[in-house]
């Protein structure tokens, strides 16, 4: 359906995006995950219309958007700051595109009340909007982009305003509205956990490039490289020298030598980023030759309670989630799991 190719952007003479290429199926919700200054915003917004790529394609099924203006490219829009119109009703903010179309009044109606009705603001039609909360307005500016029944949604950073309570409930109403209606959308955040709880599609882009893409336990089983594995904290990553290689890997690392199963793309003597995951902390057990592992046995200097688990930070650096809480100062082993990674 969507398909950018090959988009390339400058700010200020320094490159923004560099060829930039993905595509949005029907039905499927794509999120755009990096920190800030990563390219997504200048990417949604190319999308949209709003801007031109210094070169590249923009498609719908095959059509070059490049001169057709926002306003016709049948796209819906949802920002950080709702963009609504304080002055107007809940009603006539969500109308407002309707109107635009000269749709018949009937139909406008019967649209409202639909968009009304998924996000659940039944009754609403009357309010203003500045006498709503935060969720609710983002919701107000949700059933808006719905109710032209956009060809595709986009979001940036929608939900960046709330606070965590409200920022769960519209994310769970959103994938579940998403999930009903098969409308593809671009959904652009640096949050990790949205982008995790709400994509079929994660594209992760690091210095206007798209440096993984996938699903998100494709990412979580195997990032791509280590800024990846930094970026979404899924462990230590931790700088080994390769001693020898012959079907497992042999590694040296300040935490002891570790033996791990390799792609064959180095040679003894290089230096490879290693993946530590935290795993328990106890040791492994019979199978502790099978596995690509290493048990560390260290000094707590910090316990944070972490929602359902506790992040023990460890004397050296490392640091890992655990089920229970030790004492600070206290020596504990504990098993991690470790995976080869490429270079940044």
């Amino acid at each position: 359906m969507l398909e950018a190719r090959n988009l390339f952007k400058t700010y200020e003479d320094a490159p923004l995006l560099e060829g930039v290429s993905f595509s949005v199926a029907s039905g499927e919700t794509v999120c755009l995950l990096g920190p800030s200054g990563s390219g997504k915003s200048t990417l949604l917004r190319i999308i949209a219309g709003l801007e031109s790529p210094e070169s590249g394609q923009v498609l719908w099924e095959g059509e070059d958007l490049a001169s057709t203006p926002p306003h016709l490219r049948d796209f819906g829009l949802v920002f950080q700051d709702y963009a609504l119109f304080p002055h107007l009703t809940v009603a006539e903010n969500v109308a407002f595109g309707l109107k635009m179309r000269d749709l018949p009044k009937e139909e406008t109606a019967s649209r409202l009340t639909e968009s009304l009705s998924m996000v659940d603001l039944d009754g609403f039609e009357g309010r203003r909007v500045t006498d709503l909360s935060g969720g609710e307005q983002q919701r107000v500016a949700l059933a808006r982009a719905l109710a032209p029944r956009p060809r595709l949604l986009m979001f940036d950073e929608p939900l960046g305003a709330l606070d965590r309570t409200l920022k769960d409930a519209v994310l769970e109403q959103l994938r579940l509205i998403l999930h009903t209606t098969r409308v593809p959308a671009i959904y652009v955040t640096h949050d990790q956990e949205e982008a995790f709880a709400l994509a079929d599609r994660i594209l992760l882009l690091h210095e206007g490039r798209i440096v993984q893409a996938g699903t998100p336990a494709e990412i979580w089983r195997a990032p791509a490289s280590a800024w990846v594995a930094r970026f979404l904290g899924m462990g230590n990553v931790v700088q080994g020298t390769a001693i020898s290689r012959d079907g497992r890997a042999l590694f040296q690392t300040e935490f002891g030598d570790v033996s791990v199963h390799c792609a064959d793309r180095f040679k003894p003597g290089d230096k490879m980023p290693l993946l530590f995951r935290s795993g328990s902390s106890s040791p492994y057990g019979k199978n502790a030759d099978d596995q690509d592992g290493v048990l560390v046995r260290a000094r707590v200097e910090d316990v944070v309670f972490d929602r359902e688990r506790f992040k023990v930070e460890l004397q050296g650096g490392l640091f890992a989630y655990l089920d229970d809480a030790p004492k600070v100062g206290d020596e504990i082993s504990v098993a991690f799991q470790v995976e080869c990674l490429d270079h940044d």
